[in-house]
């Protein structure tokens, strides 16, 4: 305690007004600078390594977006956010890094984006991550649908249909029947938004049985 109000003394780190519990941040200067140092000692890559696995494992203990914490943790991710997409950043930037982490990142970004409506930045993550991953995975076939949804909810028919027809084929494959069923229900929502009823009608059985 003493080293940190130690660093806000001298103004290195600075408080965040209205955080409860206390949060704090470098100013942008001295975070240019400290990045600087880290890389002339070399230490700069397994340090964001290791921001990016924090992240990443606080994510993984937190999946429930869609159930009675949601507000809690559209709270924290608010917060939070930033510290995402930096660690996001990271692992599509950095060669070599396991394309599995920027999976597992952009998991937390998009749940946000999809429920604050953040819909240009989400379709921004999503296409840049599915420029690396082209395995045929169920979380290949998830990102798809969330894209093919994020365009949608733009009035982007034209970008979303394609987007929820290679999920929609991509699960059948894989027999993943949830990912395929959510991508058949925001096909329907495609064929009603085109005014084809008895399209949509058609989809949304198909997406029930």
């Amino acid at each position: 305690l003493d080293l940190l109000s130690g660093l806000v003394d001298k103004s290195i780190l600075l408080t965040e007004p209205g955080a409860d519990p206390v949060r704090y941040r470098m100013p942008e200067t001295i975070r240019a600078f400290g990045r600087e140092q880290l890389a002339a000692a070399g230490q700069e890559l397994e340090l964001r390594r290791r921001h990016r696995d924090h992240f990443a494992s606080i994510y993984g203990a937190n999946l429930p977006w869609f159930g009675p914490r949601q507000r809690e943790l559209l709270s924290w991710m608010r917060l939070e956010r930033d510290n995402y997409r930096a660690a996001l950043t990271f692992c599509l930037d950095e060669t070599g890094e396991p394309v599995a982490s920027a999976v597992h990142m952009v998991g937390a970004i998009a749940a946000e984006t999809m429920v604050r409506g953040f819909l240009s930045e989400g379709r921004h993550w999503m296409h840049r991550v599915l420029e690396l991953v082209d395995e045929p995975t169920p979380e290949r076939a998830l990102l798809l649908w969330v894209d093919g949804w994020h365009a949608l909810n733009q009035g982007d028919v034209d970008g979303g249909e394609p987007r929820l027809e290679a999920s929609r084929d991509l699960a059948e494959r894989l027999d993943d029947a949830g990912n395929a069923a959510v991508a058949t229900v925001f096909l329907g929502m495609c064929a009603m938004m085109r005014g084809d009823v008895p399209g949509a009608f058609r989809l949304y059985s198909d997406a029930f049985a």
